[in-house]
C-alpha cells in the first residue's frame, strides 16, 4: 500500500514522478516499486516517454492532483508526437493512452528499439518560435565554411589562433582537435579552393557521417596529412594556412 506520493511538477513527465517516489521510498530494490506503482510485478523496463498499467493505489495517488485526461496529455511525451498526426490518428492514440492499451505506439509513429531514435519538428515552426524569442539572432554563425580571399583573417580564437590569410572563414582553427569540424573541414575547403580556384561552401552538422561527399574519416585524413607536412599544429601556427 502507498503511504505517499510526491505532487508532479509543471512540466514533469509522469516517469519523472514515480522516479521520485521510488528515490524517496527507502526501498532497497527496484522490484518493491514495481509491485507498488505497476500493474505488471514482472516489469522490467517501463515506459519512460509515455503511460503504463498502474495498480489501482498507484492510479488513486497519481491522479490526485490532476485528472488523468491532463497527466496524459501534459506529462507524456504526447504532445511532442501529435503535431506529425492526421486528427482521426490523434484521436485514437490519446484514447489508446487513457486507456492503458491498444496500439497507441504504432499510431504514434514510435521508433523501434533497434533503431536510431530522432525528434520529428516543424523547422518552419522552430524558426518562427526562435525569432520571436531571439529577435534578429544568428543561429550557429559557425556552421558553413565559404572558400574565398574577402573575409575577416584576424587570429582572434582561443587555443590555437593560426592565422587564416587565403582561406575558408573569418577567424582562426578553434583547436588542435582533427575530429572537430570546425579544424579538419576548415582545413579541407581551404586545401579544396585553393586547388579549384573557386570559392567552397561547405556544412555539416553533429553526427553528419559524409561531407562534401567524402565520409568524414576521410576529411580527417586529409586534414592530418596536412598538418604533417607542415611539421605540426606548432610549425603550422606560424604560418596558418597560407
Amino acid at each position: 500500500m502507498i503511504a505517499f506520493f510526491p505532487e508532479i511538477y509543471p512540466d514533469e513527465l509522469l516517469y519523472s514522478q514515480l522516479a521520485r517516489y521510488h528515490s524517496r521510498s527507502g526501498y532497497a530494490r527496484y522490484v518493491f516499486t514495481v509491485a507498488d506503482i505497476y500493474n505488471n510485478e514482472k516489469l522490467v523496463h517501463p515506459n519512460v516517454d509515455f503511460v503504463n498499467r498502474y495498480t489501482p493505489d498507484a492510479m488513486q495517488w497519481i491522479t490526485k492532483y490532476e485528472p488523468w485526461e491532463v497527466i496524459a496529455e501534459q506529462h507524456t511525451m504526447y504532445p511532442a508526437y501529435i503535431r506529425f498526426l492526421p486528427k482521426l490518428r490523434r484521436i485514437d492514440a490519446v484514447n489508446g493512452i487513457l486507456d492503458c492499451e491498444g496500439n497507441w505506439k504504432n499510431l504514434m509513429c514510435m521508433p523501434l528499439l533497434n533503431e536510431n531514435r530522432y525528434i520529428r519538428y516543424c523547422p518552419e515552426c522552430a524558426k518562427e518560435d526562435r525569432e520571436k524569442e531571439y529577435p534578429g539572432a544568428i543561429v550557429n554563425p559557425l556552421g558553413d565554411w565559404t572558400g574565398g580571399t574577402n573575409v575577416d583573417t584576424g587570429a582572434t580564437n582561443r587555443k590555437l589562433g593560426s592565422d587564416m590569410a587565403d582561406s575558408v572563414t573569418g577567424g582562426g582553427l578553434h583547436g588542435k582537435d582533427l575530429s572537430k569540424a570546425d579544424v579538419s573541414v576548415n582545413i579541407y575547403a581551404w586545401l579544396k579552393a585553393q586547388k579549384t580556384g573557386q570559392p567552397v561552401e561547405l556544412f555539416c552538422a553533429i553526427g553528419d557521417e559524409t561531407v562534401d561527399g567524402k565520409p568524414y574519416s576521410e576529411i580527417v585524413k586529409i586534414a592530418r596529412d596536412f598538418i604533417r607536412k607542415k611539421g605540426g599544429f606548432e610549425k603550422f601556427a606560424e604560418w596558418g594556412l597560407l
